[in-house]
């Protein structure tokens, strides 16, 4: 009997337990769904407005400003803040744009010039180049046609400075002198500017020895160096890649203006050296001569005389073609000088040599 009653308890206390249990589970579920909707009406809706807003965003088509479909707030909250941020760096985005689109425009316009400007630089250059070519034929073609004339004139003026001197009275004597002497200049000016001429026609380079063409040089120079007492010192000099005729007419032309420009009564001392500088042989012609005047800066210029022609004789052209050869090897040639305490005179050369040989 008391395990019957004790049952009938236990069942009602089951049944009691569910009922408040499924009651309890209602409740939890009705306040839970009550909480998601207002999450989502109050926060969750808006994060997905916004992560849509910045999903479709386009810099090139920004559209209008950021908003929240929401009652206006009277005191910002996080949602507000969040807003504002995004607006703001959406705003700082368009004007990195709109910066970068000018400066893409500029740059745009600048290239449209600069490529005007190179395709006027580049008809300038053709220009130029065709000038410069017809110039270079009409030297040549005057200079060869000149030198008959020319020759013939020195042979007749000798001829008749020969054939009359002493039997006419001294102004004559000393007009014909005048004769045969500018004709012989003219002669030689003629001849500087055909050599001028023919620089850069077929320059073939080969291995040259420097040493060897100084040789060559003095060879040629043996009796203005004898008539002059001079002294020429040759260094170390390298092997170096170079057409050879022109380096020896380069050296040449050096050694020779260094005699010739010497001071009176002091026999000329001319040495010629080399020295390796940043992979490049700088060669030097150094004398003791009467030097360069500071204002003397076109040296190198055809036909650029800074002394008489009865005080020191020559045509005005050996400097120019020592710079077109040394240009033709691209080089640079330069000078440095003290008036009465002489010259040096440098040029550069490409090195593919290890060592220099044996000076003479």
């Amino acid at each position: 009997l008391l395990e019957g009653r004790f049952e009938k308890v236990y069942d009602r206390l089951m049944s009691s337990a569910l009922v408040i249990l499924l009651n309890q589970g209602i409740k939890t579920f009705i306040v839970s769904l009550f909480i998601l909707l207002i999450v989502h009406q109050v926060v969750t809706r808006h994060l997905m407005d916004l992560a849509k807003s910045v999903d479709s965003y386009d810099l090139r088509q920004p559209g209008p400003p950021l908003s929240l479909n929401r009652p206006e707030q009277q005191i910002p909250d996080e949602l507000d803040r969040v807003v504002e941020a995004i607006q703001s760096m959406r705003q700082s985005l368009e004007n990195a744009y709109g910066d970068l689109q000018s400066a893409n425009r500029d740059m745009e316009a600048e290239i449209g010039q600069r490529r005007e400007t190179e395709q006027k630089l580049n008809d300038l250059v053709e220009q130029l180049t065709i000038t410069n070519s017809e110039l270079q034929r009409f030297a040549y073609i005057a200079s060869h046609d000149l030198q008959e004339p020319i020759r013939g004139i020195v042979l007749f003026a000798q001829k008749l400075e020969n054939d009359y001197r002493g039997r006419l009275d001294s102004n004559a004597d000393e007009s014909l002198g005048h004769i045969v002497g500018n004709a012989k200049h003219m002669y030689e000016l003629i001849n500087d500017l055909l050599t001028f001429s023919r620089l850069g026609r077929s320059t073939t380079f080969d291995r040259v020895r420097l040493d060897e063409t100084c040789r060559s040089a003095l060879a040629g120079l043996g009796p203005a160096i004898m008539q002059a007492k001079a002294k020429v010192t040759i260094g170390p000099m390298p092997e170096v890649n170079a057409n050879p005729v022109l380096m020896a007419e380069l050296l040449e032309n050096l050694i020779d203006n260094a005699i010739k420009f010497a001071k009176p009564g002091i026999s000329p001392e001319v040495t010629v050296s080399s020295d390796l500088v940043d992979d490049e042989w700088v060669i030097s012609v150094a004398d003791n001569g009467i030097g360069i005047e500071p204002s003397s800066q076109d040296v190198f210029e055809v036909f650029r005389r800074h002394h008489t022609q009865q005080a020191y004789p020559g045509t005005g052209v050996g400097l120019a073609i020592c710079k077109r050869i040394v240009q033709l090897h691209h080089g640079r040639i330069w000078y440095r000088s003290k008036p009465g305490e002489g010259s040096t005179f440098f040029f550069t050369l490409g090195s593919q040599a290890k060592s220099a040989t044996s000076g003479l």
